[in-house]
């Protein structure tokens, strides 16, 4: 067999293989999840839209901040008509692999730095953790 020939083969067997590392390590499997913590904030009066955004970008920086979170999402509350409001205007939904991640995200200077920065704005914070079934 010729080497043209061979690496005529061997080219698009190379090329699928490095499309597959490349898709493996953009999709990587997920992490066990078995902590949910859902924080809902209410904003103080006078709370301008500009701190509103720079809560939520501060809050999703946490995850690159933070090793025991696993995942996190965030977003504003809906109120459907004819329903009672809560008067909670953000919601914040992480997920963490244990109850002790879970509880080292709530003393983690990064978070603690969060709610020095931003806890002027909040008049009202609900917080609970929640298993996952699965």
């Amino acid at each position: 067999m010729n080497l043209h020939k061979f690496f005529g083969y061997t080219k698009p067997v190379g090329a699928l293989a490095v499309f597959m590392f490349i898709v493996y390590g953009a999709y990587t499997p997920s992490q066990n999840a078995s902590v949910q913590r859902i924080v809902c904030i209410k904003f103080a009066p006078g709370t301008s839209d500009e701190q509103v955004q720079a809560h939520l970008h501060d809050f999703a920086n946490l995850r690159r901040e933070i090793s025991e979170i696993v995942t996190y999402s965030a977003g504003k509350t809906i109120t459907d008509p004819g329903t009672k409001s809560t008067g909670f205007e953000v919601m914040h939904y992480i997920t963490f692999r244990s109850e002790a991640d879970a509880k080292q995200f709530e003393q983690d200077a990064d978070n603690l730095a969060f709610v020095k920065t931003h806890q002027k704005n909040w008049a009202k914070v609900w917080a609970m953790n929640a298993s996952i079934i699965k």
